[in-house]
């Protein structure tokens, strides 16, 4: 895997510290609830952005570039880049689940997460790791249950459609 190393505040990161060993980063979805705070704690790192607007309120360290989720994905963006995780989705919460709706949130994660993965299979030198995050709807409504990692997909269109990303469909 390739590291970089930073000698105090270099480009690397706001808060790097000599010799502290840097993994190149790429983090799709980096301005949601989970990215803003993800990324509050990671040094020498990139956030895939569909539009500028979503860029204004991430931290200073990190740098950006503009990718077409939806389209072919370019394999340069992943060049040299010992990790990705991937957070990108339209927001579950965001409004009403119409017919329109489901159709926006099974693009924003399967389709991209296709995409995604189809071009990381084109790059030279493959990121050491890929961590895609989904949500505990992948579980369904089971009440009171305990939900561990040996459970399968519940039931219904949330846990349909990141069942097909974690494993049954997408692999990369």
């Amino acid at each position: 895997m390739m590291e970089w190393t930073c000698s105090g505040r270099s480009a690397c990161g706001m808060g790097a510290l000599e010799g502290k060993r840097m993994v190149p980063t790429i983090v799709t979805g980096g301005s949601g609830f989970l990215g803003r705070k993800l990324l509050e704690e990671l040094e020498s790192t990139t956030v895939l952005s569909r539009t500028a607007a979503h860029t204004a309120k991430l931290p200073q360290h990190v740098g950006t570039e503009f990718w077409k989720p939806l389209d072919e994905v370019d394999p340069a963006l992943f060049e040299g880049v010992g990790a990705v995780i991937h957070l990108a989705g339209a927001g579950i919460a965001d409004s009403r689940w119409t017919k329109v709706r489901k159709q926006q949130l099974w693009d924003s994660r399967v389709s991209v997460t296709r995409n995604l993965v189809t071009a990381l299979s084109k790059v030279a030198v493959r990121p050491k790791a890929l961590v895609s995050a989904s949500a505990v709807g992948f579980y369904g409504n089971r009440g009171e249950a305990e939900l561990t990692e040996q459970l399968g997909a519940g039931d219904g269109f949330l846990p349909a459609a990141l069942s097909e990303i974690t494993g049954k469909g997408i692999t990369a």
